[in-house]
């Protein structure tokens, strides 16, 4: 039975609590002065930017104030057996706190109320139809005017979520602004809930691997500065991705494999990135002989994906939508080589998909070998968190630092390594890729550099550099 918090150790927790929630609170500030004040004009052309600066310092401090409460949360829960129901209630004012910060570093959310718009009120196709197909809508002139001409690059799970907060926003009788605000606050309800579900899964996952370290991992996951950042304060969606991989790596630990190509399927239903990880499981649950177990989930997904089928892909595909979005370019590992060497983008995407191919087959080989062996259950989580963040760099010439959503978690929940101390690094600098937008309000050169640094470069080489020995346990 796990142990309440002792005093002194509730005492230092509400410490480093009050730290991670100053650091939002000033990740808040930098928002409101986003979308508020922008000062200038002609009185006072220095002012800003004197606020620009104050927006760039503002997401430093969130950062660094963030990173060691994290840290510290981590070295102080280390050993500890808390009962979850206490962490959950102990960490509402951070989900609160993150809750309140202004979605300023990227424009997704709000495009996900306008493709909720096109499926819930204007008995639209998301896969087929584009804001800009409805310039009488109000929420056409809001956010990033380059994604009005995209369709939606989510699975269809995605597509249901957005057309259910559309509608329940647009029920209230406010004006288009106060209905996105509304809009935007309900996605970050449902994203706290799924940040909160998968720090309880991950403690689950690490429990069974190792007694004492769930309330360990569930800090590592729900006051993680980069989870909190790109899953809540600015709403990326890839939370209900993580959610439903690690419903899967806890089945298959489990040896409910029925469970874990369900929650698999409902990944892919969300974003094809867990698409990657099939193989790897399936030759898995093959090892163990639960193939029957598979047969009978594959029924089940085959009704998930026809309903879906149904529903949305009748009339339209989806590959040129996948296509579209891989298509796309911006800072990333392919693009720094490419500014280097000159080599075609297309070429160098080519060859890091390539190499993710390679590597899952290899992961498979590796678990065929060892699916049987007491190694199983870290193995597992080795070839998810490698397979992903393989695709998550190498995968396309795009990258955002919300694709360590993807594997940054089981990186962390295998507690040493090199994918562990990758994991650490870039939780504690990938935030910082967003300072050129934040105080200069550009994402082209050099920013584009910065990004891949902060976001690749060093979290990846840093790893490489600290000691083997666990670092939260000098944190």
């Amino acid at each position: 039975m796990a142990d309440p918090l002792s005093p002194d150790l509730e005492r230092e927790l509400k410490r480093w609590r009050r730290w991670l929630v100053i650091a939002l609170l000033l990740l808040c500030a930098a928002g409101l002065r986003h979308h508020l004040v922008w000062g200038g004009g002609e009185r006072a052309p220095w002012l800003a930017q004197v606020l620009n600066a104050f927006e760039g310092l503002c997401l430093c401090a969130f950062a660094g104030l963030g990173g060691v409460a994290w840290l510290r949360a981590m070295a102080l829960l280390q050993g500890q057996d808390v009962a979850l129901k206490r962490l959950i209630t102990f960490s509402l004012p951070i989900l609160v706190a993150a809750v309140l910060v202004p979605c300023f570093l990227t424009a997704d959310p709000i495009d996900y109320v306008m493709r909720g718009r096109i499926l819930a009120l204007h008995d639209g196709n998301p896969y087929r139809d584009v804001a800009i197909d409805y310039p009488s809508d109000p929420f056409v002139e809001f956010g990033d005017g380059g994604w009005k001409h995209m369709p939606l690059p989510y699975g269809p799970l995605v597509a249901n979520l957005q057309g259910v907060i559309a509608w329940l926003a647009n029920l209230l009788p406010v004006g288009p602004r106060v209905e996105l605000i509304t809009a935007l606050v309900l996605f970050k309800l449902v994203f706290a809930g799924a940040l909160v579900a998968c720090a309880v899964v991950a403690a689950r996952i690490a429990a069974h691997m190792h007694a004492g370290r769930g309330a360990w991992a569930f800090v590592a996951v729900l006051w993680n500065p980069l989870l909190l950042n790109d899953c809540l304060a600015n709403a990326h969606n890839d939370s209900l991705v993580l959610l439903c991989v690690l419903l899967a790596i806890l089945a298959a630990m489990s040896s409910r494999f029925g469970g874990m190509v369900v929650a698999l399927c409902l990944g892919v239903m969300t974003k094809v990135v867990p698409a990657v990880l099939g193989p790897i499981w399936l030759v898995t649950a093959w090892r163990r002989g639960k193939l029957p177990q598979v047969a009978m989930a594959l029924l089940i997904c085959a009704a998930i994906v026809g309903a879906f089928y149904l529903q949305f892909f009748v009339e339209v595909g989806y590959a040129a939508t996948l296509e579209q979005q891989n298509n796309l370019t911006g800072a990333s590992l392919w693009w720094a080589v490419h500014q280097v060497t000159g080599i075609s983008l297309s070429t160098l995407s080519t060859i890091g998909r390539v190499a993710v191919v390679a590597w899952v087959a290899n992961s498979c080989l590796r678990l065929w070998h060892r699916s049987n062996t007491d190694e199983f259950s870290r193995e597992l989580l080795f070839a998810t968190a490698s397979s992903l963040l393989l695709l998550a760099v190498l995968g396309a010439a795009l990258f955002g630092t919300w694709y360590h959503v993807w594997w940054l978690p089981f990186g962390l929940l295998l507690g040493r390594g090199y994918l562990y101390r990758a994991a650490v690094c870039a939780s504690l600098t990938s935030s910082l890729a967003y300072l050129f937008w934040a105080s200069m309000r550009t994402f082209d050169e050099p920013a584009q550099w910065w990004t891949v640094t902060t976001g690749v470069f060093v979290p990846l080489l840093l790893a490489l550099r600290l000691p083997r020995s666990e670092p939260y346990a000098r944190a």
